[in-house]
């Protein structure tokens, strides 16, 4: 009989957090501090009352925590002060609670960025307290940033895409709008139409620019965050323009921002112009316009056209 994996770091003292597998990217296993260690640092003392929160609290590891909110932490620490059962009750200060509390947004902040939550081993109590400190404070402006982003949902450019010639003017105020609404990830939603379709948090950048390029374009809260920005899109594109015919079909069926704003940039970034003939003046702008009129209009007749149909040489 051999010991497994998982028995081999319990007696390494690596948490339960950092054993199991999941969907988001993991770092290399490095040593970090134990739940045991983390609950000092919080201030919970003596042993049998930290170890029978951890046991608790911590069940699942840090990991577990990304699914608690704000009133599940509160209701937890209020029944360890009820609970009959030795070593309870136990009454934690407020303090200790806001810390609690913070630990849990540490946990979400991490997982987020597609970070393992975790704290690197060496870590002071003074160090983990003022970690858990930005956590509270990104989350208070993160609370502070959404409200004064629901304004912007309705929000009317100045000026709205007809042509390529509003193009620039049109990009700059929509990435300005989407930098102001927080989103269903906890992030402004210009993460949608980030250059970068992979997902990767460089630690080197702030954190929430770091977070705009770590969440992943996929899932639900993805496709929350996608439909919000067709809606703005769709909001500040003129229905009787050329940039409306981008996004038009089946676009429009897919309300996904993402895939709109990839169309009104292929056109409108750089605009072409042909080199047939008398035709060199007749802007690229205008030959894709034409084109997707016609694929429009056999789509309407029942006959859309399939890759079979292209000819490449005569």
């Amino acid at each position: 009989m051999v010991l497994t994996d998982i028995q081999i770091m319990n007696h390494l003292g690596i948490p339960t957090s950092c054993q199991k597998t999941s969907n988001y990217k993991r770092e290399a296993i490095a040593m970090v501090l134990t739940d045991i260690q983390i609950m000092t640092h919080l201030g919970v003392q003596p042993a049998a009352r930290r170890n029978a929160i951890i046991a608790d609290f911590l069940s699942d590891g840090l990991e577990g925590l990304q699914h608690l909110t704000e009133d599940d932490v509160k209701d937890l620490c209020s029944s360890y002060a009820k609970r009959t059962d030795n070593p309870f009750p136990i009454i934690l200060t407020p303090t200790q609670r806001k810390r609690f509390l913070a630990l849990v947004l540490f946990v979400k902040d991490s997982i987020r960025a597609q970070v393992v939550p975790s704290f690197e081993d060496g870590t002071t109590a003074q160090e983990l307290r003022d970690i858990l400190d930005e956590a509270l404070q990104q989350e208070k402006t993160r609370k502070e940033q959404k409200k004064v982003g629901e304004s912007f949902h309705d929000t009317e450019f100045t000026h709205r895409l007809k042509s390529q010639a509003q193009w620039e003017k049109f990009n700059e105020e929509l990435l300005a709008t989407l930098n102001m609404i927080i989103g269903a990830q906890g992030a402004p939603i210009v993460y949608v139409i980030r250059e970068e379709e992979k997902a990767n948090f460089d630690q080197i950048l702030d954190y929430e620019d770091a977070l705009i390029q770590a969440l992943i374009l996929e899932g639900p809260e993805f496709k929350v965050d996608a439909r919000t920005v067709h809606q703005i899109i769709l909001k500040n594109v003129h229905e009787d323009s050329d940039a409306y015919t981008y996004i038009k079909k089946p676009l429009l069926k897919r309300q996904d921002g993402r895939q709109d704003y990839i169309a009104l940039k292929d056109h409108y970034a750089i605009d072409k112009p042909s080199q047939y003939g008398k035709e060199r003046s007749f802007s690229f702008e205008k030959f894709s316009l034409k084109v997707q009129k016609a694929y429009d209009d056999l789509d309407l007749q029942g006959r859309p056209v399939h890759n079979s149909d292209i000819v490449e040489e005569l």
